[in-house]
């Protein structure tokens, strides 16, 4: 028998129909392993269906992330949507019957939901609520609008208002602290306990480096904390449960080098990865030659594949270097290795930067040589996120205590506003 302690009514025959479908797409994918089993994960996924659990919710009852949640959920729901009628398939039957179909306010929300919601990465960002742009609705909310509200605030998203017309957007979202954190340096329980000290310090989102011997895009203090990795050994097996612990705390992506992929597969690692609840993974000197192998093998598990645009690259190529890219772009903020020390060309970036939005709606993040707050401080306006490595990393090697002070004077210097601030 599956328990949820939260009591939710849920039909025997349902939960083993849908455990069923879900182990036979396990062995189809070949998976080895899960955080849950399908029955729990079918157990999960109907009890956010049937009474609308929030993801977090449900990631403390279930001692999962809400990246593992999320991931959960759609996976059910794909698996079931592709066993239901088409939209085409239901009109032409109710117009054979000669009925009309009237969707229910429940099932307006659930379906709006899905449609609009299922894709947006609630692991990255919090949402309170929801603004609904109405252009063309002179009136108020009907009856039937305000059942959708109140149902749409049942599953977590209430409505906050409506607005007339289309409010102005600034391509400048709240920059969030990225911190990136080598997998492996030191002993599981010393790692978990950096890991909780980071976020409480201000890290929004978490990159975890896979360990790798020719880190060529690396400068000295990141490749001598990979090598240090390197001869603990079990090199994957740290970043997974890096990953696995990360994740519990803040989105996480891990940041690898092709070489590793190639090694264990990039099906495999792609597999290995979502199933400890990674959000995403960028390979940062992806061939383009196999671009489209690992961003299909990352597809079918659900991780995004944000991409590291070099600043040297043409207009002309921009195009060909973002297809497949989902996350976010990665703009250097220099050309130098990682660790870079010296100034910051910040026109230069923000170019860059402008470049890049005209290639593609992703968002846009910057790191490397961004080697003091002041710099961050800075580079935040001209991005939607920062990412600081090196500094953090140099604690972590050699007074890991002081870590989470890097941090949090990061952290500080990117939320704190600025006047004059240079945009992109």
């Amino acid at each position: 028998m599956l328990v949820y302690s939260s009591g939710v009514d849920v039909s025997s025959s349902a939960l083993h129909f849908l455990a069923a479908r879900l182990r036979e797409r396990r062995r189809t994918l070949g998976t080895r392993w899960r955080r849950l089993s399908a029955g729990r994960q079918s157990l999960l996924a109907l009890a956010h269906l049937r009474n609308g659990q929030p993801y977090a919710q449900l990631a403390a009852g279930f001692g999962v992330g809400t990246t593992t949640v999320y991931r959960y959920v759609n996976e059910a729901v794909e698996l079931l949507a592709a066993l239901a009628p088409t939209l085409a398939e239901a009109v032409r039957a109710a117009s054979i019957q000669r009925r009309t179909i009237t969707p229910t306010p429940a099932e307006s929300a659930m379906a709006w939901l899905h449609s609009r919601l299922a894709r947006v990465p609630f692991a990255d960002v919090s949402m309170t609520g929801l603004l609904l742009h109405c252009p063309h609705e002179e009136r108020g909310p009907d009856a039937f609008d305000s059942v959708v509200d109140t149902e749409l605030a049942r599953h977590g998203m209430p409505v906050l208002g409506r607005l007339p017309h289309p409010p102005r957007r600034s391509p400048h979202r709240t920059v969030l602290d990225r911190v990136f954190v080598p997998a492996g340096l030191h002993p599981v329980s010393a790692e978990r306990r950096h890991l909780d000290q980071l976020a409480q310090a201000g890290a929004e989102l978490f990159e975890i480096g896979l360990a790798t011997e020719d880190a060529v895009l690396d400068g000295p203090v990141i490749q001598t904390a990979y090598h240090r990795a390197l001869r603990r050994g079990n090199v994957l097996d740290a970043a997974v449960r890096a990953v696995e612990h990360a994740a519990g705390l803040r989105s996480t992506v891990v940041m690898t080098y092709w070489e590793p992929v190639r090694r264990h597969g990039p099906e495999h690692l792609a597999r290995l990865f979502a199933d400890a609840s990674a959000a995403g993974v960028m390979v940062v000197d992806l061939p383009a030659h196999q671009a489209a192998r690992w961003h299909d093998a990352a597809r079918d598990v659900g991780l995004r594949t944000p991409r590291l645009i070099p600043r040297t690259t043409l207009d002309t190529s921009l195009p060909a270097a973002v297809v497949g890219a989902s996350g976010w772009l990665y703009a250097p903020a220099n050309t130098a290795p990682t660790g870079y020390q010296g100034p910051l060309d910040i026109p230069a970036l923000g170019h860059f930067a402008r470049r890049l939005r005209g290639a593609s709606p992703l968002p846009v993040v910057s790191g490397v040589g961004i080697s003091t707050p002041a710099l961050a401080a800075r580079v935040a306006p001209l991005v939607n996120g920062v990412v600081i490595g090196t500094p953090v990393v140099r604690a972590l090697a050699t007074d890991p205590e002081r870590a989470a002070e890097v941090t949090a004077a990061f952290a500080q210097a990117l939320h704190t506003p600025t006047s004059g601030e240079t945009r992109a």
